[in-house]
C-alpha cells in the first residue's frame, strides 16, 4: 500500500473510531427498565482493537516519511515565513494618517516590487517541495 492511500485508510480509522466512541458514551448508562440496543463490551473491545491499530498505523506513516521530514518541516516553516512577509509594507511615497487629514512621506526598505518579487519566490519553493512530497507518498510503499 501507497504512503498516500495509507493515509487514507488512517482517515477512515478515525472516523470510524470516533463513531464507536460516541455509540459507546451515549449508550453505557441507560434506563434501569431499558436494554442495551447494543453489546457495549463488543464496542469496547472494538474501541481498543481500533485504537491500537490506528497508533500502529500512524506509527508506520510517520516512520514511511521520514525521508521527506525536512521537506515537510521547511514547508511549515516557509508557509509561516510567507503569511508574514505578505503583512510587509512596501509603500513608496505619499500615505495618508488615521484621520485621513495628516499626510505622510514613507519610504521602503523593500519596495513593493521587491516585495511581491520575494512572495513569489517563496511560493515557487513552497510548490516544489509540496510536489516533491506528494511524488513521494504517491509512490511510495508502506509495509502493513
Amino acid at each position: 500500500m501507497k504512503i498516500q492511500e495509507a493515509k487514507i485508510v488512517k482517515k477512515y480509522k478515525e472516523e470510524n473510531l470516533n463513531r464507536l466512541w460516541l455509540k459507546f458514551k451515549k449508550f453505557n448508562s441507560v434506563l434501569k427498565q431499558k436494554e442495551w440496543p447494543f453489546d457495549i463490551n463488543e464496542i469496547y473491545n472494538s474501541i481498543n482493537r481500533e485504537t491500537h491499530e490506528l497508533v500502529e498505523l500512524k506509527f508506520k506513516i510517520y516512520e514511511a516519511c521520514l525521508p521527506m521530514k525536512t521537506n515537510l518541516i521547511k514547508i511549515s516553516e516557509l508557509e509561516k515565513y510567507l503569511k508574514l512577509l505578505k503583512e510587509v509594507p512596501g509603500h513608496d511615497g505619499p500615505y495618508k494618517g488615521l484621520f485621513d487629514r495628516d499626510i505622510f512621506e514613507r519610504k521602503a526598505f523593500f519596495g513593493e516590487k521587491n516585495l511581491d518579487e520575494m512572495i513569489l519566490n517563496c511560493m515557487k519553493e513552497i510548490e516544489k517541495l509540496k510536489l516533491e512530497v506528494n511524488q513521494f507518498t504517491r509512490s511510495t510503499e508502506i509495509n502493513l
